[in-house]
């Protein structure tokens, strides 16, 4: 079995970090904990980056490698910046939410007495 070309992260996960730390830095959050914070990066920029993101965060970090591709991968998937306009998950979502508003007028023109309530 192939392994995917990007690296899966749930919303929690995603938002520990920032889009700009996460492109400066080459960088996926994987876990935070109390006193420990584990991101995977490329394994070219290991070395480099850990004391920097030790002193930013203020927690000893531990740098799990994969290839550089796989980072840029999931950084362009998941992380919002000028280079990237908007990551997949936010462009899947915009497009549910505008099926649904299509939808709830058709059920409006249909029946005029249709009430809708919406919730945020």
């Amino acid at each position: 079995m192939a392994s995917m070309d990007y690296i899966k992260l749930d919303t929690e996960t995603m938002q520990l970090i920032t889009a700009e730390q996460a492109w400066h830095y080459s960088i996926i959050p994987k876990s935070n904990g109390r006193e420990l914070f584990l991101f995977i990066s490329a394994e070219k920029h290991r070395a480099a980056i850990k004391d920097e993101l030790e002193l930013l965060f203020g927690k000893t970090v531990i740098l799990e490698q994969v290839q550089d591709q796989k980072i840029k991968t999931t950084l362009s998937r998941y992380y919002h910046t000028k280079r990237n306009p908007q990551p997949v998950a936010m462009r899947q979502l915009l497009k549910i939410i505008t099926l649904m508003i299509f939808y709830m007028y058709y059920l409006m023109r249909r029946n005029p007495s249709t009430q809708v309530t919406f919730i945020l």
